[in-house]
C-alpha cells in the first residue's frame, strides 16, 4: 500500500522532447491488424490453453498492474505473431487474456536474470508512476513451442528452441476502444521535428533518476505511440534488462549509462533541484516492504533459486535511494553537453564511503546545490 505523504508536490512539466530506437519495429500506419500484417501466425489449439490455472508464485500476482498483491492467474501464450528486434530475441505473442506481449524467454542470449530485472524494474517504475508497459508472467507451453517454427533462439552457429515455462511479457500498446486484433502503430524513431509532439517529455527526467538508481548500463530506450486520430505522441519506457548491470547484479555507476541519446530531452534541467520531485517520490514510495514485494513476484527459475544474491541486490537498492543527488551531480559534471542549461557547475563528488552506505556529509553538501 502506498504511503500517504500529505500535501504532494505537483509533478514537473517540461515541453522538450527526445527519441530512442528500441526493440519495436516501426509501423507507418495509425493502427495495424495483427492477422493481416504478419507473414506467419501460429495459433495454439484451444485444448492446450491453460484456463484459470494458478501460477506457483506464493501470494504474488503475476500482474504488475495489480501491484503484485496476490492470487492472480498467469497468462498463457496462444498465438505467435512475429519476432522482435533486439539482443534478447523477444517474440510478440497473443495471450489468453486477449492482450499482446513482447515475450522474453529464459534461454535468451542475455541470460535468465534479464527476466528478473525486467519484472522487478517494471514493478518499481509503476510504484513511481513512470510510463512503462504493463507486464505479466507468460506461460509458454512445450506444445506451443514445438508447433511454432519461429520460436527459436539464434546462436552464432546454431539455433535452439525457446525454453518452455514462465517467461517475461511486456504488454504491447493497444487502444482499449478498438478490436483486440488492432494494435497501436508504435514508433521507435521519430523525425526530430515531431519530438515536440511528445506529451510526457518530463518523464525523461524521472527515468534518469530511476535508471541511475537501478544502475541501468544501457541507453534509455523508449517507443512512441498515439491514440487513433490524435496528433500528439506519448513516450513509453521499455527494455529494462540491463538494470543492475544485466546478469552481474552490481552497480558500475558510469555517468554516460542510462541516458537518452538525444541530449535535448534534458535541456530544461537547470540544477539538481529539477530532480527533487522524483527523488522525493523515490524516498517516500519505496521501502524495504516494497522491495520485498518485488522479490516475491519473481519466479525462482529466473534467478537460479539464488535467493542470497537477490536479497543482496535488494539491500543495495535500498541503500542507494539516498545517493541519487550524488550520482546525478556526477553525471552532469562529466557530461555537460547533456545538461547545457545547468546554471550551477556541479561539484565533483567526493569518493563514496565503502560498501553501499550513503555518506551523509556528501548528501547534505549536494542538497545545497539546489
Amino acid at each position: 500500500m502506498r504511503r500517504s505523504s500529505g500535501l504532494r508536490r505537483k509533478r514537473p512539466f517540461n515541453s522538450d522532447a527526445g527519441p530512442y530506437v528500441g526493440y519495436y519495429s516501426s509501423v507507418n500506419t495509425t493502427c495495424f491488424h495483427v492477422n493481416f500484417s504478419v507473414e506467419t501466425v501460429s495459433t495454439l489449439p484451444a485444448s492446450w490453453v491453460v484456463k484459470g490455472k494458478k501460477a506457483n508464485l506464493g501470494s504474488v500476482s503475476t500482474s504488475v498492474g495489480d501491484a503484485m498483491s496476490g492470487k492472480g492467474s498467469f497468462v498463457s501464450a496462444v498465438e505467435h505473431v512475429r519476432r522482435m528486434r533486439g539482443g534478447a530475441q523477444s517474440q510478440l505473442l497473443r495471450c489468453s487474456d486477449g492482450e499482446y506481449y513482447v515475450v522474453k524467454f529464459q534461454n535468451n542470449p542475455q541470460g535468465p536474470r534479464i527476466l528478473a530485472n525486467e519484472l522487478l524494474a517494471t514493478f518499481l517504475a509503476k510504484r513511481l508512476d513512470l510510463p512503462v508497459p504493463e507486464a505479466a508472467i507468460v506461460n509458454v507451453s512445450a506444445e506451443f513451442i514445438r508447433h511454432t517454427d519461429e520460436l527459436v533462439i539464434q546462436l552464432e552457429h546454431d539455433r535452439i528452441p525457446c525454453r518452455p515455462g514462465l517467461c517475461f511479457g511486456s504488454r504491447y500498446p493497444r487502444n482499449p476502444s478498438t478490436k483486440l486484433s488492432c494494435l497501436h502503430a508504435v514508433q521507435d524513431l521519430l523525425p526530430e521535428g515531431q519530438f515536440r509532439a511528445v506529451t510526457n517529455i518530463s518523464d525523461f527526467v524521472g527515468m534518469l533518476v530511476f535508471d541511475k538508481w537501478l544502475g541501468n548500463t544501457d541507453d534509455r530506450q523508449c517507443v512512441y505511440f498515439r491514440e487513433k486520430g490524435q496528433f500528439h505522441y506519448k513516450a513509453l519506457m521499455i527494455d529494462h534488462g540491463f538494470c543492475f548491470n544485466g546478469q552481474e547484479w552490481n552497480f558500475s555507476d558510469v555517468p554516460r549509462r542510462g541516458l537518452c541519446p538525444r541530449p535535448f530531452v534534458y535541456e530544461g534541467i537547470r540544477g539538481i533541484d529539477a530532480f527533487d520531485w522524483w527523488i522525493s517520490r523515490l524516498e517516500e514510495e519505496i521501502n524495504e516492504n516494497v522491495l520485498r514485494s518485488g522479490f516475491e513476484a519473481i519466479p525462482q527459475e529466473w534467478y537460479g533459486h539464488d535467493e542470497g544474491s537477490l536479497f543482496k541486490l535488494l539491500e543495495m537498492l535500498d541503500n542507494r535511494r539516498t545517493q541519487m543527488r550524488e550520482l546525478l551531480c556526477a553525471t552532469a559534471a562529466k557530461l555537460p553537453k547533456f545538461f547545457p542549461n545547468w546554471t550551477r557547475k556541479p561539484s565533483q563528488p567526493r569518493e563514496r564511503a565503502s560498501g553501499f552506505e550513503a555518506n551523509s556529509a556528501i548528501v547534505r553538501g549536494l542538497d545545497s546545490l539546489g
